[in-house]
Order: structure tokens, then sequence, then C-alpha cells
């Protein structure tokens, strides 16, 4: 590329050998963008400096034309430090610069660092500043924040994310903090490598908090709130084989690359405790307990289908069934009992076994229920006992007055 000066004014000359000229205005930028290395090349193309100078650039014309147009050498120094291109190890969240211009044991203030990948989306770096290990090169090892983000940005080996936007890494000016560095803010590309797609691993369950937290690898953040995982995605397998995808509960941000948490809310939460009925990991019927993620769970978008289709849950505090109360109607025989805790078992007309029931009553005498079917239960609070004929006159002998006793 050339540059023809046009704002720096004319100059004298006091020797037969040689005259200076202090660049002014736009000459001076244009002309550090070229000369952009110390030395007699540049620094990304290693294109040769040369000085063109058209006729009657001495302004006494000499007869014929004077032009020198090649072979003018120019040695630059000092010349700002400027960022070439970068490579980022995914797995190893290391960040290596080329550069030119830096002085091994410059300041290298990273917060002045940003990235940017999928979706045109921009990241400030936060983590510690670096040292300089060379003129030519330095390298910023990410704390977990900035994995996590980056990780979402650079999303695919190579040079470009899965939407094909480019990676570029863009710096602030005084990015180097040791000199008085320009921004440099495009043409920087960044190479990416080990992308690695996530997954999820296992996942536990707590009844009494109703928080599902799972475990994965290589999980990974998006720019904005609470839209890292879409919960909307995730499938709940339990007793009888029975399934719930999430539906009422909120999609939540990560804030590790091996896990998250999920609280499960509304008709999810009482959906999902029916089917964890035992602790472990597996139901009443012999169910293993499982969590399934379609394509797109961590909605950063890693090239592919990460889609899992088994992860084991491991259930924890779930409540014993327990009878806290009811109340028996003489006439029509329907005792109706009050408790918590109460769960399902896959089948039909076998969650309430009657005759495991006894009523005390005239006398301390007590009876035990016999022929009365068992029933379903459709509430963890309550079920309802019709009792059988035969049941209804055992229990309105012993049950003969209204109220308690």
């Amino acid at each position: 590329a050339t540059y023809t000066l046009s704002t720096s004014g004319n100059v004298e000359i006091t020797s037969a050998t040689s005259f200076s000229i202090t660049l002014s205005g736009a000459d001076t930028g244009g002309v550090s963008a070229l000369l952009n290395k110390n030395g007699t090349s540049s620094a990304v193309s290693a294109t040769t400096y040369n000085l063109a100078a058209a006729d009657d650039w001495n302004s006494v014309i000499t007869g014929g034309n004077i032009a020198d147009l090649t072979g003018n050498a120019i040695t630059v120094s000092n010349a700002a430090p400027n960022i070439l291109n970068a490579t980022y190890d995914a797995a190893t969240g290391i960040l290596s610069v080329s550069a030119v211009n830096i002085v091994g044991g410059d300041t290298i203030d990273v917060s002045k660092l940003s990235l940017v990948g999928q979706g045109g989306g921009s990241y400030n770096l936060t983590s510690p500043n670096v040292t300089a290990a060379s003129a030519t090169a330095f390298s910023v090892t990410l704390n977990a924040a900035d994995k996590l983000a980056i990780n979402g940005l650079l999303n695919k080996n190579g040079t470009s994310a899965v939407d094909t936007t480019s990676f570029n890494l863009a710096a602030a000016a005084s990015w180097d903090a040791s000199t008085t560095s320009n921004a440099d803010l495009t043409g920087n590309a960044v190479t990416v490598s080990n992308v690695a797609a996530p997954t999820i691993t296992s996942a536990t369950y707590d009844v009494t908090t109703h928080v599902l937290t799972v475990t994965g690898t290589g999980l990974v953040s998006t720019l904005g709130a609470t839209n890292d995982i879409t919960v909307s995605t995730l499938t709940i397998t339990g007793e009888g084989a029975a399934t719930r995808t999430l539906s009422t509960t909120g999609n939540v941000e990560i804030t590790s690359a091996t896990s998250f948490a999920v609280t499960l809310a509304g008709a999810d939460q009482t959906a999902v405790e029916a089917l964890f009925n035992k602790n472990g990991t597996a139901s009443t019927n012999g169910t293993t307990y499982n969590l399934a993620a379609a394509d797109d769970w961590d909605s950063v978008i890693t090239g592919g289908n990460i889609a899992v289709a088994t992860a084991g849950i491991t259930v924890s505090n779930v409540p014993v069934p327990t009878i806290t109360s009811s109340t028996y109607n003489a006439i029509t025989g329907v005792l109706t009992v009050t408790g918590t805790g109460l769960s399902a078992l896959t089948g039909a007309t076998n969650d309430i076994i009657a005759n495991k029931f006894s009523l005390q009553g005239e006398g301390g005498a007590s009876y035990t229920l016999t022929t009365t079917s068992n029933v379903e239960i459709t509430s963890a609070t309550s079920f309802t006992l019709t009792l059988s004929a035969a049941d209804r006159l055992g229990a309105n002998l012993i049950m003969n007055k209204n109220g308690t006793s």
C-alpha cells in the first residue's frame, strides 16, 4: 500500500545530501499505518519500505524528469506496538498473541483486550495483566469467567464461528501499558483449536430444595442474561418410565464449565417429584432416573448435534409418606385420608393398598379393611377409599358417633 503526503508543509534544505520533514495531520497516521514495524520492512506482509518522489520534488527544476520512484529504502525506528494475530486454545484457555514493536518485559493491560466471535458478540477480558515474553509475543491464561464467555464466542476450530463470524482480537489504546500504544481494533485474526462440544454426564435432584444440579464438561456461556441453558430442552424420566419435559421453569446462567443448577418451579416441580418416588438412582418400580437434553440445550451452538440421550439422576430427600388425619362418612362409606409425601406407583389401582388400613373405635376395638378396593392417588396430600359393603358394616359398628370419638 502507498500513501502520498498531503498535510505536511514543504521544507527547506540545509545540506546537499539530506533534508527532513516532520509529518503532521493525516500524514502522521497514514504513514504510521504503513511503516508499522521497526527496520526496513512491514509487519504483516514484510513489504520493503520505500520512498518515491515524483518529478520536481526538488523544486528547482534542473531539467528533464527528476522523479525517483524506487530503490529508496526507509529504516524505521520507534514504531508503535502493533498486534498481528493470535491463537486460542479452548482446552487450556491460553490466548497467544503475536505482535511487533513491543519490548520484552512490557506490561500488557489485559483489560484493554476484547475478542469478537459468534453472532458478532464482543467480550472484554477481565484476566490479570501479563508481561510480554519478547518483542513479538505475549500470552494470557484466561480466568474461569473469561474462559466460559470466550469459549462461547470462539465456538469452532479455525478462524470463524459456527455462524461464520470471523474471530478478531481488538486492543484499545494503551494496551501495551509500558509504551504509548495506539488502538489496534481490526485485522487481528484469531485461530482457535481444541473446541469440544458441551456434554452432560450426570445430575442430582434434591426434593427438599427442588434443585436439579447437572454435571457436564465443556459448558460455555452466552452473552446476555439468563440464556445459557435452555431449560425447555430438558426431559426427566422416572416412575414407570413416565417423562416430564420442563416447561414452567425459566432458563438459567452457568458459572462453571462443569455444572449448572435449575430450581424447578410450578407444574414442573409437581410433575417431576411425582416421578421421583424413591431415593437413589431408580424409582419404586425399578425405572432408572434419567435426564435427556435436546440439541442446543447449551444455547451457544458449537456445531453438530449436542443432544444428550442418557444422563443418570441421583435423587435425595424423597419424603416418607405420612398420614395426618382422616374423615369418614358413615352413610356413603367414604374414608378421605390426608397426608404428606404421597407418591404413585406405575399400574392401575395399586397406589393405596386398602387392606393395610385398620380403624379403631368403640371400646378400643379395631377393624381391618378386607374387601375394599385399592385406589390410585392424584395428589401428594390426600386419597379416598370407598369402603365395600362388608367393610362399611364393620367400620360402622365401632365408629358409632359423629365427631372424633
